[in-house]
Protein backbone atom coordinates (compact mmCIF):
# COMPACT_ATOMS: atom_id res chain seq x y z
CA UNK A 1 0.00 0.00 0.00
CA UNK A 2 1.27 3.35 -0.57
CA UNK A 3 0.15 6.32 0.55
CA UNK A 4 0.74 9.80 -1.84
CA UNK A 5 0.65 13.62 -1.05
CA UNK A 6 -0.27 16.10 -3.25
CA UNK A 7 0.93 20.01 -1.88
CA UNK A 8 -0.09 22.61 -3.78
CA UNK A 9 0.99 26.25 -1.75
CA UNK A 10 -2.21 28.58 -1.93
CA UNK A 11 -0.78 31.35 -4.34
CA UNK A 12 -4.08 33.35 -3.85
CA UNK A 13 -3.57 34.14 -0.24
CA UNK A 14 -0.52 35.82 -1.52
CA UNK A 15 -0.99 37.39 -4.96
CA UNK A 16 -4.33 39.22 -5.06
CA UNK A 17 -6.38 39.35 -8.55
CA UNK A 18 -3.90 41.25 -10.38
CA UNK A 19 -2.10 41.69 -14.06
CA UNK A 20 -0.09 38.96 -12.19
CA UNK A 21 -2.07 36.70 -10.95
CA UNK A 22 -3.91 37.04 -14.68
CA UNK A 23 -0.47 36.31 -16.52
CA UNK A 24 0.08 33.38 -14.13
CA UNK A 25 -3.29 31.46 -14.65
CA UNK A 26 -1.83 31.25 -18.64
CA UNK A 27 1.00 28.76 -17.97
CA UNK A 28 2.23 26.32 -15.13
CA UNK A 29 5.22 25.92 -13.04
CA UNK A 30 7.64 23.25 -15.03
CA UNK A 31 9.71 21.42 -12.69
CA UNK A 32 12.67 19.46 -14.92
CA UNK A 33 15.21 17.48 -13.51
CA UNK A 34 17.73 20.51 -14.34
CA UNK A 35 16.22 23.30 -13.76
CA UNK A 36 12.43 24.95 -13.11
CA UNK A 37 10.44 27.07 -14.90
CA UNK A 38 8.48 29.43 -12.94
CA UNK A 39 5.16 30.42 -13.58
CA UNK A 40 5.58 33.67 -10.98
CA UNK A 41 8.56 35.63 -10.57
CA UNK A 42 11.42 33.98 -8.76
CA UNK A 43 11.05 35.67 -5.36
CA UNK A 44 7.40 35.16 -4.86
CA UNK A 45 7.85 31.19 -6.18
CA UNK A 46 11.08 30.40 -4.60
CA UNK A 47 10.83 32.08 -1.36
CA UNK A 48 6.89 33.18 -0.50
CA UNK A 49 4.68 30.34 -1.69
CA UNK A 50 7.71 27.37 -1.78
CA UNK A 51 6.47 24.88 -0.22
CA UNK A 52 10.09 24.43 1.98
CA UNK A 53 10.65 21.84 4.80
CA UNK A 54 9.94 23.80 8.14
CA UNK A 55 8.57 26.35 7.50
CA UNK A 56 4.88 27.16 7.85
CA UNK A 57 2.64 27.99 4.48
CA UNK A 58 -0.95 27.93 3.46
CA UNK A 59 -1.28 25.30 0.91
CA UNK A 60 -4.03 22.57 -0.54
CA UNK A 61 -2.60 18.92 0.48
CA UNK A 62 -4.91 16.32 -0.34
CA UNK A 63 -3.57 12.59 0.43
CA UNK A 64 -4.48 9.28 -1.26
CA UNK A 65 -4.12 5.84 -0.42
CA UNK A 66 -3.17 3.13 -3.36
CA UNK A 67 -3.95 -0.71 -2.40
CA UNK A 68 -0.94 -1.49 -3.87
CA UNK A 69 1.51 -4.31 -3.17
CA UNK A 70 5.08 -3.93 -4.22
Amino acid sequence: MYEIGIHIADVSHYVKRDRLDEEAMKGDTYNLPDRVNPMLPEKISNELCSLRPHEDKLCFSPFFILPIKA
